[in-house]
């Protein structure tokens, strides 16, 4: 079975095996938490992901541009 995930930070569709996940408190509900995926091989992806995180905001997807 072939499990995939889109990063929250780029919006790219990667194999399980490169995806991480991180979480953080919600800014308006610090009892609940929020995953935020990232590309684990990508240091942009994981730099989004902890920014994200400290502003306690959930990412804004990059939109991927249709060719």
């Amino acid at each position: 079975m072939n499990n995939t995930w889109t990063c929250h930070v780029c919006g790219e569709r990667r194999d399980d095996a490169d995806i991480e996940v991180i979480s953080f408190p919600m800014k308006d509900l610090p009892w609940a938490e929020m995953n935020i995926r990232y590309c684990s091989d990508k240091p942009s992806c994981y730099k989004g992901a902890l920014e994200a995180g400290r502003k306690g905001k959930f990412p804004r997807t990059k939109e991927k541009k249709v060719v």
